[in-house]
């Protein structure tokens, strides 16, 4: 028994032995160099970024011009393409109607002070017509009556006369009346009616801007809301909101002008110049590509939320115009890459595998499964994330790089 035992005991020992020497070999190994192959050949220098697709320009859409209270009782959902001519938000029309209404009831009021005012000239008017008859026939009577007593004394001839001339006066007073009245029924008269032109002229453009309160789209678009003053507050318009006249409350961009709009870090601006080709890449359309072209970079710099305080240019990339209407929308995110530069047939190194030394780059290149050795890029060109050389030394097709990250060469 006893035997037995340490017969087992010796074959336990040698497995174990035999283990430790299969698999120490492997655990306290020193650790395989991570390499990476790279080939002589054709490099084009691109900017990879994100943005997004937006318009160059908007049709703003605002509320009535009235002075009436302007409320939205109705309105497109955002995000809704839009034909010209298709009705986007209404204002409810009930103020304006009713103020309509009080200007047709004055002016029915101006009316019939105009029918009465004439009512009234015209019986005056009649009045001094009957007042000159009345006061011709008296001239008669005295002219009969001075007649008559030429042979008098001289004194009932005076009296005469003095009648007479009386008679003259009355009649003249008589036909001056009559004269100013008909001026002042045509002067009152006119003035009532220039009143009722202006009532006429007021209801008809306050009648117009009934049609300012179905707001219509004027170009074929997709709806946006903006955040605007609404109440003391920033946000975006809903129903049943009161508006400012002519405030806008909504943009229809113009889909015939969408670019699209990236932000460049201040070492990438400076190698990006107007005129670039771009190949824009829709996240939302798999396997499409779209070409384009650096149209502008902002001078300015911005500082974008979430960024850590960091600067970045705006850049503007036109779309070309035959790739318009493939399925672009405004919003849409899509990858871009610049096309900086074609520097033909190089090594192209990532810059992770390069470390810098005393003011230059140098790598580690693995010969003949050696331990690796340092190579210096004395001509390297910086390109960003890669080092351009255009040879290397011996002028081999392809080489093997070690890569050790977080550590200087």
């Amino acid at each position: 028994m006893n035997k037995r035992i340490a017969a087992a005991g010796i074959l336990l020992s040698v497995a174990a032995a035999l283990a430790v020497f299969f698999f120490g070999s492997r655990w306290f190994a020193p650790p395989r160099p991570l390499v990476v192959e790279v080939g002589h050949g054709p490099f084009v220098e691109t900017i990879d970024l994100r943005g997004h697709v937006e318009p160059l320009r908007y049709e703003d859409v605002r509320a009535p011009n009235s002075s009436t209270e302007r409320q939205l009782i109705e309105m497109a959902p955002e995000g809704a393409f839009v034909r010209a001519g298709e009705v986007v938000a209404s204002f409810d029309p009930g103020p304006l109607l009713l103020y309509i209404d009080v200007l047709k009831e004055r002016l029915r009021d101006l009316q019939m002070s105009k029918e009465d005012l004439e009512t009234l000239m015209d019986s005056r008017i009649f009045e001094s017509k009957v007042g000159i008859q009345s006061s011709q026939q008296s001239l008669a009577l005295a002219e009969i009556r001075k007649q008559t007593l030429n042979f008098e004394s001289g004194l009932n001839q005076a009296r005469s006369s003095v009648e007479v001339n009386l008679a003259k006066q009355k009649v003249e007073n008589a036909k001056s009346l009559f004269g100013q009245t008909g001026r002042q029924k045509e002067t009152r008269v006119a003035t009532r009616v220039e009143d009722a032109a202006r009532f006429l002229d007021r209801i008809g453009d306050v009648e117009a801007q009934l049609d300012d309160f179905t707001v219509k789209a004027p170009t074929d678009s997709i709806v946006v809301y903006p955040p605007v003053p609404v109440a003391g507050d920033l946000r975006k318009v809903e129903t049943g909101d009161y508006l400012e006249r002519g405030q806008s409350f909504m943009r229809l961009p113009d889909l015939g002008s969408l670019v699209v709009r990236a932000y460049l870090e201040e070492a990438q601006m400076e190698r990006v110049k107007s005129g670039m080709p771009v190949i824009i890449r829709p996240v939302a359309l798999p396997g499409t590509e779209l070409l384009g072209a650096v149209d502008s970079v902002s001078p300015v710099p911005e500082i974008l939320p979430g960024r850590g305080g960091r600067k970045f240019f705006a850049a503007t990339i036109r779309i070309d115009a035959a790739d318009h209407e493939k399925d672009l929308k405004v919003g849409m995110v899509v990858g871009i890459s610049i096309r900086v530069k074609d520097h033909g047939d190089v090594f192209a190194i990532p810059r992770d595998l390069a470390a810098s030394r005393d003011g230059r780059w140098v790598v580690k290149e693995m010969r003949d499964k050696s331990a690796p050795g340092e190579v210096p890029l004395a001509d390297a060109s910086d390109c960003g994330d890669y080092l351009v050389i255009p040879q290397w030394p011996g002028n081999p097709a392809s080489v093997t790089l070690v890569y050790e990250p977080g550590k200087e060469l």
